[in-house]
């Protein structure tokens, strides 16, 4: 049965806020029941869009920046599998529905009165906040709406709850087309194209650099005009999707391209694997200008949905003369996005309207000789260039990672050490690459061959600064050179840690009070308000597993809330008002240590 009418239609809203009331019985409805008890239903990202490295497995319903709303199962079936991460997922339950198919529910707050002593049984049994529990079929079964927590921001960095649908091989498939469509009347927006030489000798409107059409904010016109081309050239798009008027940009259900009416690409983001998540390095071109989809199937990409090789570079689909290419985005409500362009193939036009686009690294001073286009080497000499090594990964051909260095200014050096408690032991070593491989790693060795001093690490320069990726090791007998791994491109340095972790005062004058009344029904709150204490490290990072507590000489068991920098601590429902002692550990990834003692009265209200 299709659901996706009744749902545009608010058939579902209706039974879902009937449901709240009291006025249909849980288990009584038939058809899938709406996750979370919210109403207009808004999306902040949908099936499959650009995750680093990975895609999005479900959608993402906003939940107005707060958490504590009902959450619900949506259909009959029982608990298979609850999951406490630091990261990742949070406080996750799995359902496995009666129809064969498992529903995920992600970043939950708190779990209902009926499922809570599960985990926390299995938390005092193994004295780890993160557990990871399987149950037999049918052990655990829930009806259709019955509420199973409340929606939260565990392991993530805001409120909203993560959805998903598996299928019976634990493949995410795309909510929306599985009974849990949102209402969407918003065309996707097409921003740009762009044409990129793809091999030596390779031109657009007669230069060997990328050329485009579109300024990546307004929507493109239906006309692009003409592009000429010789040789290899492979095409990309930007293309954003909005499903409401909270303006969230998602990724559209499908892209397709034809020249001169045959289909030569389509992309339909149905369903993938998760050991398949690496072909997302295969869909998207990271540019200066933002991220663009290619328009052609890459190699190694086998995912569902996929129509097209690298028609490109063939010149039996590329012949010489005039093709007329039509591009269209579609999202999921049927709303669609077209443009068109005409490509002359070995002629250029006489009155080029395409923009020089140059997709060339960013290496500085530039090495003399060298013509680095991405994501296509055209040329590599030597001149500045430190180091050079060939990859091949999942894209079945050869790729050319260039590794150059520069020194760290002094004032860089006085605020890493100011802000986040780094002192750099070396030039940084700066990776320069096309699209990256997506099972690779390069070494590289960094020009050091002394003893390193202690809680030294190899840190990444990221947008919110300086992020431990791992260690140091020898390359080879103990007096060789120090080498680091790197997975990708960026900025790497060898970097000493010289602070501990900072905890935080706890609550004002050390009171605690009674929590608050219960709010859902089947979800009872904690008898005392949680403690939220402030736990930070800006160096190398906590570790979570090193978070301890001690409550009153006895063990505790608390809520790492990294993404937050606290620590979240409930208050043992039995404790007694009076005064109390709280002790909190923990360290970094560097190995400092930090603790500290609580005084805390709780008192009733």
């Amino acid at each position: 049965m299709n659901y996706r009418k009744s749902i545009y239609s608010g058939h579902w809203a209706v039974l879902a806020l009937l449901l709240v009331s009291g006025t249909v019985a849980a288990g009584d409805v038939d058809g899938p029941i709406w996750p979370l008890d919210l109403e207009p239903h808004y999306l902040t990202s949908n099936f499959m869009e650009h995750r680093p490295g990975r895609f999005h497995a479900g959608l993402d319903f906003k939940t107005d920046e707060r958490s504590g709303h009902t959450v619900r199962a949506v259909t009959d079936g029982w608990i298979s599998r609850i999951r406490f991460t630091a990261g990742g997922y949070g406080k996750a339950l799995y359902l496995r529905g009666d129809d064969g198919l498992t529903y995920v529910y992600a970043h939950l707050e708190r779990l209902a009165d009926s499922i809570r002593p599960l985990v926390e049984q299995a938390q005092r049994r193994q004295g780890s906040w993160s557990v990871a529990l399987q149950f037999p079929a049918g052990k655990h079964p829930v009806r259709s709406g019955d509420v199973l927590a409340l929606s939260g921001q565990s392991g993530t960095s805001g409120p909203h709850l993560h959805f998903e649908v598996r299928d019976g091989a634990n493949h995410p498939r795309d909510p929306q087309a599985w009974g849990f469509a949102v209402a969407d009347d918003i065309p996707p927006r097409l921003l740009r194209v762009r044409a990129i030489p793809a091999a030596p000798g390779a031109t657009v409107d007669g230069g060997p650099v990328a050329r485009a059409v579109g300024d990546g904010v307004s929507a493109l016109g239906p006309d692009l005009g003409v592009v000429g081309i010789h040789g290899a050239v492979a095409f990309t798009c930007q293309v954003v999707e909005v499903s409401d008027v909270r303006g969230h940009r998602l990724e559209p259900w499908r892209l397709a391209l034809t020249v001169d009416d045959s289909l030569i690409f389509e992309s339909r983001n149905e369903s993938f694997a998760f050991e398949r998540n690496d072909c997302a390095l295969l869909m998207w071109l990271e540019t200066p200008e933002g991220r663009e989809r290619w328009l052609h199937v890459n190699d190694g990409d086998n995912l569902e949905g996929r129509t097209g090789t690298a028609w490109w570079a063939d010149p039996t689909v590329m012949t010489p003369g005039a093709h007329v290419f039509d591009l269209t985005a579609e999202d999921r409500a049927g709303n669609r996005a077209q443009t068109s362009w005409t490509v002359l193939v070995d002629r250029d036009p006489s009155d080029p309207t395409w923009r020089d686009a140059s997709l060339r690294s960013d290496l500085d001073p530039p090495a003399e000789g060298v013509a680095w286009l991405a994501p296509f080497l055209v040329g590599l000499t030597s001149g500045e260039v430190i180091a050079a090594e060939s990859l091949c990964g999942l894209m079945q051909r050869p790729m050319c990672a260039v590794v150059d260095s520069f020194a760290f200014e002094a004032a860089t050096i006085s605020t890493l050490k100011k802000t986040q408690g780094l002192i750099p032991l070396q030039d940084v070593l700066r990776v320069h690459a096309a699209q990256w491989p997506t099972t690779a790693s390069l070494t590289v060795a960094t020009g050091r061959t002394d003893s390193l001093p202690p809680h030294t690490g190899c840190y990444v320069e990221t947008s919110r600064g300086w992020r431990l990726v791992g260690d140091a090791h020898r390359s080879g007998v103990a007096d060789a050179e120090w080498v680091v791994e790197v997975g990708g491109r960026g900025r790497f340095a060898l970097m000493r840690d010289e602070n501990a972790p900072y905890l935080g005062p706890g609550p004002e004058e050390g009171i605690v009070r009674s929590g608050g009344a219960a709010g859902v029904s089947g979800v009872t709150p904690p008898h005392w308000e949680t403690i939220s204490v402030r736990l930070e490290d800006l160096g190398s990072g906590i570790s979570a597993e090193t978070i301890a507590a001690v409550w009153d000489g006895a063990p505790l068991i608390v809520e790492p809330d990294l993404p937050r920098n606290r620590i979240l601590v409930t208050v043992p429902d039995d404790a007694p008002a009076g005064i109390h002692l709280l002790k909190l550990g923990a360290a970094d990834r560097a190995g400092h240590e930090i603790e500290r003692i609580y005084e805390l009265r709780l008192v009733s209200e």
